[in-house]
């Protein structure tokens, strides 16, 4: 549906209403909006300057593809049914309402506004949860999700972390010290996706300063935390108010 002036479905002006085919593109101008329905699942708004394709759309998927601009999902279905591939990376529906953005280096940007959403390049995934946001580089590579209502200081040494490891593969020792302890309420979600991303003399401070906020179950230990020990990550994350459904599906 064409909400507002006449956006492109492939070389036709879309005046009203029509259908998006598997492989077509949906363009939108500078003063377009467009309003796409996903089968019976949901419905995805798209700005303007928006570049929309749809991929693939069944019983098991319906997969689109972002390469430039903003849209607005808004799903109630199964997880992982409801697909969004960008230029760098994927995100996931569990059930959820989010807004995902890419520019025109190719980098994303997700905020997640109810359920959460997996963004996950070919090697790693986060978890983004109601609430935060996250960003992915041109690379693909995720970044570190983070609560919306978390400090301006622990949000801007998240961002510096990030652009560390996009730029090094690797992230600085000091800057990881400086998140654990402006850690606060909230700022969980942060810190455990922190723990496998840094290096190991520096896990020790994230690690416990995550168990200051939220507690390892009693019959879990901090030295398989330390050891990257997936089944004691897991149960951690799920002692999380974010991580409790997560990982479930």
């Amino acid at each position: 549906v064409a909400t507002r002036g006449a956006p492109r479905v492939g070389s036709t002006r879309l005046e009203r209403e029509g259908r998006l085919a598997p492989g077509e593109w949906l363009v939108t101008g500078p003063g377009d909006t467009a309003q796409l329905e996903v089968a019976e699942i949901g419905e995805v708004r798209v700005s303007p300057s928006s570049r929309v394709r749809l991929v693939a759309t069944g019983p098991r998927e319906h997969r689109l593809l972002l390469a430039q601009g903003t849209l607005s999902a808004k799903v109630k279905a199964p997880p992982r049914l409801f697909l969004v591939d960008t230029p760098s990376g994927r995100a996931s529906d569990l059930g959820c309402a989010y807004d995902l953005s890419v520019d025109e280096r190719g980098a994303v940007t997700l905020v997640v506004t109810a359920g959460a959403v997996e963004l996950a390049d070919a090697e790693r995934a986060v978890f983004v949860p109601a609430g935060a946001r996250c960003s992915a580089a041109p690379s693909g590579v995720p970044g570190t999700p983070v609560q919306i209502a978390s400090s301006e200081d622990f949000r801007a040494v998240l961002a510096d972390l990030d652009l560390e490891l996009w730029k090094t593969g690797t992230m600085p020792a000091g800057l990881v010290l400086l998140a654990a302890q402006l850690a606060a309420f909230g700022d969980d979600l942060s810190l455990w996706h922190l723990i496998p991303r840094v290096e190991p003399a520096a896990r020790e401070r994230v690690i416990v300063a995550l168990a200051r906020l939220v507690p390892l179950p009693d019959e879990l230990s901090l030295e398989d935390a330390q050891a990257l020990d997936p089944e004691t990550l897991r149960r951690w994350r799920q002692a999380t108010d974010w991580g409790q459904g997560v990982g479930k599906e």
